[in-house]
């Protein structure tokens, strides 16, 4: 889907309302929530300033946060041990939940930390730029986005970078996009020009979603949302958003969620176009569930398309695959228990393999869409 720069921003005034109440209730209680369904259990957990990285663990059970550097809190013992006095830009969880990768900023370049589970510095990198966002393909490789900005007079250029990294080794570049934005881009934007690129990788391992930022001189700026596969290195566009959009991701199923940052968070299957579903709300603020049953948009929680409660529309959120939600409202993280989990029945490394050969066959032409889904239905049906 195209970005229209020029469409208007229509508002449900209805909801609006709705939010306003809302908002008010939640100024008395002190909490992030209005009415919290009987089995759901939304406890405090720690304090966390607004616009810092978070992330908990696979499992639920740590979190590590900035607090006057690099923390790691142990939710059932409530102790913590710093890992680093520097304060972090960019954090991810390995899948075991075995190691944490930390981005922290060195000048106008990057270090880039791997934690063992001891709290002990297991790999270290750098980058030149800003890393923007780090995600896992396994235990043992990351992908992780650079940003870096050179400024002319007649504009910036605009360099987003995406790198692949075994931790064993070193670093090797797989794309390289420059981009000119204009002057007053720069000046609008600011900081948050470091923080629009995001990564997001597919159940597989074999495929990325990320965005990269565009500025045409005559229209307002725009994200590209790109799906890349990682071995073939076939892309193709999925959207143009507003950067103020909340994210996209990459689901079971090949289906990819975003938001347009504007009105709507859409579901689609990219290989088609086909719309699954749509959510009229901005999704400026946005997280899914590893299985893509729960979804976090402005505070609104959905389980599939049906709305279960209702936090400020201003809250951060991260869902872990031990089926818990985290939210950030007013500098305090919460954990939210009692969401089910969906179970999918595992693949045997026979199928995975079988799987990832044709989605390979698919990203390069060598077979269409059509004839993929008779392939997969095969090998999953043995």
């Amino acid at each position: 889907m195209k970005y229209n720069p020029l469409r208007k921003y229509h508002r449900d005034m209805s909801a609006t309302l709705m939010l306003l109440i809302l908002l008010v209730v939640q100024g008395c209680t002190g909490l992030p929530v209005q009415n919290l369904p009987d089995n759901l259990n939304l406890d405090r957990v720690a304090a966390s300033e607004a616009g810092t990285p978070f992330k908990p663990d696979p499992g639920g059970e740590r979190i590590a946060l900035d607090d006057n550097g690099l923390v790691l809190l142990e939710l059932d013992t409530n102790r913590t041990a710093q890992l680093s006095p520097d304060s972090p830009v960019a954090l991810a969880w390995s899948p075991s939940g075995s190691k944490l990768a930390a981005a922290f900023p060195a000048n106008e370049n990057s270090t880039l930390r791997i934690f063992g589970t001891e709290g002990n510095i297991t790999a270290q990198n750098s980058a030149d730029g800003t890393i923007s966002d780090l995600a896992w393909v396994t235990d043992d490789i990351l992908i992780f986005l650079v940003i870096s900005l050179k400024n002319y007079s007649f504009g910036s250029t605009y360099r987003t970078s995406l790198w692949r990294w075994e931790t064993n080794g070193t670093p090797a570049l797989i794309e390289e996009k420059n981009v000119t934005i204009k002057p007053h881009t720069v000046k609008i934007m600011g900081a948050q020009l470091y923080k629009t690129a995001k990564l997001s990788i597919s159940p597989l391992g074999d495929e990325i979603l990320y965005t990269t930022l565009h500025d045409p001189p005559v229209i307002e700026p725009y994200l590209k949302i790109l799906l890349r596969h990682l071995e073939t290195g076939a892309e193709k566009e999925v959207a143009q958003v507003d950067p103020a959009t909340g994210g996209a991701y990459l689901l079971h199923e090949d289906m990819i969620l975003y938001s347009n940052g504007i009105n709507e968070v859409k579901l689609l299957t990219p290989w088609t176009g086909d719309e699954i579903y749509n959510w009229q709300t901005a999704g400026r603020k946005l997280a899914v569930s590893p299985s893509g049953q729960y979804l976090l948009a402005d505070g609104q929680l959905f389980d599939d398309t049906m709305n279960i409660t209702n936090f400020s529309p201003g809250v951060d959120g991260y869902f872990t695959a031990s089926g818990h939600l985290f939210i950030r409202h007013r500098n305090l993280l919460y954990r939210l228990s009692g969401l089910g989990i969906k179970k999918s029945r595992p693949l045997t490394p026979e199928i995975q393999r079988n799987l990832l050969e044709i989605r390979k066959w698919r990203s390069t032409g060598l077979i269409n869409n059509q004839e993929f889904l008779l392939q997969q239905k095969r090998i999953l049906e043995q």
